[in-house]
């Protein structure tokens, strides 16, 4: 498997994890010093940090997500992943869909065969549908 292949897995992974309900365990996937830049709280370091804030969202449920504009760079032990995505979000009885675009840094460290996600950001596009959908700080 090639590197990239490699990389889509991982995000296939991700969203498998997110659309089953178990959105705490994309974790899994990161390097234990993961960095996270969260749309209007800033940045979020370590696993530890970033499971407490995940475990203080608010219950909802997502439907479906979908991605696009998928690209992936790769250089030796470093690769950037970036995408465009809707996510539809049951938040209690109402669906909305949530539109915006993230990038990952990947890396895989000495010895290591596998890729791990090492820093996550995204943004929300600005719209009517997404102004209610907020995170919590935590």
């Amino acid at each position: 498997m090639n590197e990239e292949s490699e990389i889509l897995k991982i995000h296939r992974q991700w969203l498998d994890l997110e659309k089953s309900g178990k959105g705490i365990e994309v974790l899994n996937l990161c390097d234990r010093d993961v960095v996270w830049l969260i749309p209007g709280l800033g940045v979020l370091e370590g696993i530890d940090d970033i499971r407490s804030f995940l475990l203080a969202q608010p219950e909802s449920a997502i439907i479906d997500i979908e991605t696009f504009d998928v690209k992936i760079e790769v250089s030796g032990t470093l690769a950037v992943k970036k995408a465009r995505f809707c996510t539809t979000i049951l938040d209690g009885t109402s669906e909305m869909n949530v539109k915006g675009a993230h990038i990952w840094t990947l890396r895989k460290r000495s010895g290591k065969e596998q890729w791990r996600v090492a820093s996550v950001a995204w943004s929300i596009e600005d719209d009517a549908h997404n102004t209610a959908f907020q995170l919590k700080s935590r």
